[in-house]
């Protein structure tokens, strides 16, 4: 295999099942109000509000209750369970790390899919399938066609025209699609985004093989005794907004 670097229930029933509510219009008023004193008399035909639903902190509104407008449930999703989890010095994870039985791949080193599935937006460009993330295959598939995909491209010396940007990304798209199945274009642009932006910035550093001085380039971090020089690009930082990932920076 070839080197690749880039990457309640309520009382109208429960949600899945559909409502069943209890109209309680038709119970007896004179004896709900008798009991309770200065009592309503008698509760909304619409059933009792669903509540129980939590915030959850830093990701969507989390519900346990019913969606009133389709009786579905809200989904629920945390991007902070995964925030920081990249680590540091020799726990950092590396674009090119490989996943496990368990743990993921790549950046995502130092989490499980269960936490991954809990950390994803749902409506993100990339989040149809958490275990096809968790795996790291797009990052790696996406960073050897690459590499295939310079020389043939002419790519090599730096993407200096359009139209040399544009042969690059034709090239590496026809790849992935032929190793992968076609992908969601929107998802997939975005790794091939990262690609192109690590050949214009990196490639002194990422033409041959998977090391840490290339993940330091792609992550816009000057090199180890090197100082910084204010104009690098953060290119593999910035495919997790794009792709609508949780970022483990």
């Amino acid at each position: 295999m070839r080197l690749r670097w880039l990457y309640g229930a309520s009382v109208c029933g429960l949600i899945l099942m559909g409502s069943a509510c209890l109209d309680t219009a038709s119970l007896d008023n004179d004896n709900s109000s008798s009991e309770g004193g200065a009592g309503t008399d008698g509760q909304d035909s619409g059933g009792t509000e669903a509540t129980g639903g939590t915030d959850a902190t830093g990701g969507a509104e989390a519900t346990g209750g019913d969606d009133s407008s389709t009786g579905g449930e809200i989904a629920s999703y945390d991007p902070s369970l995964v925030a920081g989890t990249v680590g540091e010095g020799d726990d950092r994870c590396a674009s090119y790390s490989t996943h496990s039985d368990e743990q993921c791949g790549s950046y995502y080193c130092n989490v499980d899919l269960d936490t991954l599935t809990s950390a994803m937006d749902p409506a993100g460009e990339c989040s149809s399938d958490a275990a096809f993330v968790c795996d790291a295959i797009l990052v790696e598939t996406v960073a050897g066609c690459t590499r295939d995909s310079i020389v043939q491209v002419g790519a090599h010396a730096s993407l200096r025209t359009e139209e040399s940007e544009a042969n690059l990304r034709a090239a590496v798209q026809e790849c992935v699609d032929e190793e992968l199945g076609a992908l969601p274009e929107t998802c997939l642009t975005c790794f091939i985004d990262a690609a192109v932006c690590t050949v214009e910035q990196c490639l002194q550093y990422c033409a041959t093989e998977d090391n840490p001085e290339c993940d330091r380039c792609r992550q816009g971090l000057p090199q180890e005794g090197e100082e910084d020089p204010g104009d690098l690009r953060a290119c593999d930082i910035e495919v997790f907004d794009c792709a609508g990932l949780p970022s483990p920076f």
